[in-house]
């Protein structure tokens, strides 16, 4: 949705873009639309490939078979800013698993901000490349990549807020080569919002170690009242979330 809004709004020229969520087709189980692929020029894609009949191998090859031209790019996620990062209790999302654990053992605050503000304290640099090689795997084979942008970029701008919610920026180099391959001219000076008000925290230590030139230590719940988290008031609730578990479990 964040690339159409973004189309919509820089498109020159007469235009009608259209958007699918495909997790929310296959979280629904309804079908992909194929019957409508016929009504458009061009189909812009990241790949799904173990979804069965939402796989988008099949949608390559109907558009092959109507003459639909297509641009495949990556799947939006690099996890290179949040090493050891794992899922969260709702709503939070995501969490870093080093932090939950020592939280869940009973971790004082302190003891917590010890590791958040070590740079040796998550193996960050090497982690960084597991990252990169998990991108190039994935975005092997299609039309653009995005992995040698964010290598460029990724110390001097945020480029992620948190692992599968890119900034602004990546999201208008994502635009930029889509319009390139299908044709269409981009107003440069068209304004956008930033398509996305979470943010996971970049903790100090990991900053340091990768050498970022930017602020990170915020933490915003998307759609969530209230402003930012200081890197305290995070430190604060994974201990509370911690406590949460450990009452179920106890339970």
């Amino acid at each position: 949705m964040a690339l159409k809004r973004m189309f919509d709004a820089a498109a020159m020229g007469k235009h009608d873009f259209t958007a699918l969520q495909n997790y929310e087709l296959i979280g629904s189980g309804t079908p992909f639309p194929f019957d409508t692929l016929t009504s458009y020029d061009a189909v812009a894609y990241s790949p799904i490939r173990n979804k069965g009949d939402w796989n988008t191998s099949i949608l390559q090859a109907r558009c092959d078979e109507l003459g639909v031209k297509t641009v495949s790019f990556p799947w939006l996620q690099w996890n290179g800013y949040f090493p050891d990062v794992g899922d969260a209790p709702a709503p939070h999302r995501w969490t870093y698993q080093r932090l939950a654990c020592l939280a869940g053992n009973g971790a004082t605050l302190d003891e917590l901000r010890q590791v958040a503000l070590d740079p040796d304290g998550f193996d960050a640099l090497n982690y960084l490349e597991y990252a990169f090689r998990a991108l190039s795997e994935h975005e092997s084979g299609l039309d653009f990549q995005i992995g040698e942008f964010i290598r460029r970029n990724f110390r001097d701008r945020r480029l992620f807020w948190t692992p599968d919610h890119p900034t602004l920026a990546l999201y208008t180099y994502v635009q930029k080569q889509i319009a390139q391959r299908l044709g269409i001219w981009i107003n440069a000076f068209a304004r956008h919002e930033e398509p996305h008000s979470d943010a996971l925290i970049i903790l100090p230590g990991v900053k340091r170690s990768l050498a970022l030139k930017f602020d990170g230590d915020v933490y915003r719940l998307e759609g969530a009242p209230g402003g930012a988290a200081s890197l305290e008031q995070f430190l604060a609730l994974t201990l509370q979330l911690s406590g949460k578990d450990r009452a179920q479990a106890a339970g």
